[in-house]
């Protein structure tokens, strides 16, 4: 077994940190994981193929950790699983002259991804090459203390931008190639994440990032025995909620802000004997979208 192909594997998934507990699968012929970072802004799925390995299931819960004992070994390794009656407990990792050992974790206590229930349509689709990868991992270094980048669209092309804002700012522009596209509304992602994920794939010719008007982009590389897919969830600029059966709104800082509605009734006994008294009934309206992202908000009661 080659040490460096499996410390591409983890690249892919592990990201610099953000995903560190995976459940890796093996088949017998390949490794395989899905993930999803602790923000739940990004989700991915990825397979290795080749790799010759005892059927398993194995909970990797520190990362970071595994990488340092692999960083011991030499580049020609072997690997064996120790198990605990049916569950495996162990992971050995030798070479020529010495070995480590790895404990595994329980596979209840990592956190798995969901299943993705409906794929919107894609009505962007970006070319993405060297000199696209290499000009934003550029231009986010440039741009440390910014978190986002936005897909724009108009009649006159696609453009990627590295802090845009309504306001004028320090920013990066990035005109792309496009394979399709439709005009929509501006959608932003986390930057700090799409350059991890350039970064593990660097070794990538060619891929295409799809962007949809739900808030949804999607990007595939397919390299050597490696097939890595990503999906970023937009990020959101206003958080709606019902749990508190009364009216408040929180600045939540970086132009976010969350909202809790009222309820459209006075509340129950529980509610009464818990805090003492009925909740204010109403409607909660505002207006979103625009320069100031939201607007007008304005309780009915």
């Amino acid at each position: 077994m080659n040490k460096h192909s499996l410390n591409r594997f983890i690249d892919k998934y592990y990201l610099g940190g953000n995903c560190s507990s995976v459940v890796i699968k093996s088949d017998g012929s390949n490794l395989s994981t899905r993930f999803i970072t602790g923000d739940k802004n990004l989700l991915g799925e990825l397979k290795m193929s080749d790799w010759k390995f005892d059927k398993a299931e194995i909970g990797v819960y520190n990362t970071e950790q595994l990488l340092k004992l692999l960083s011991v070994m030499s580049d020609s390794i072997s690997m064996n699983l120790t198990k605990a009656g049916d569950k495996v407990v162990s992971l050995k990792v030798s070479d020529s002259e010495s070995n480590v050992n790895y404990m595994l974790s329980d596979l209840s206590v990592i956190n798995r991804p969901p299943n993705l229930k409906s794929v919107p349509d894609f009505e962007v689709k970006i070319k993405v090459d060297k000199s696209f990868m290499d000009k934003f991992i550029a231009g986010k270094a440039a741009l440390a203390d910014t978190d986002n980048f936005t897909v724009l669209t108009s009649d006159d092309g696609v453009k990627v931008v590295i802090g845009y804002a309504e306001i004028n700012t320090n920013r990066v522009t990035l005109p792309v190639k496009t394979e399709s596209y439709e005009v929509i509304d501006n959608v932003s992602f986390n930057a700090n994440l799409f350059k991890d994920v350039l970064v593990a794939n660097k070794e990538c010719e060619s891929a295409t990032l799809e962007v949809s008007s739900q808030g949804l982009a999607r990007i595939n590389f397919k390299v050597d025995e490696y097939d890595a897919t990503y999906w970023l969830v937009a990020d959101t600029d206003v958080l709606l909620m019902g749990h508190y059966h009364s009216f408040s709104v929180f600045d939540a800082g970086g132009g976010r802000m969350i909202a809790t509605a009222p309820s459209l009734d006075s509340g129950s006994q529980w509610f009464d004997n818990v805090h003492g008294g009925n909740a204010e009934s109403g409607i909660l309206t505002l207006v979103l979208g625009g320069k100031e992202k939201w607007s007008k908000i304005n309780v009915i009661r």
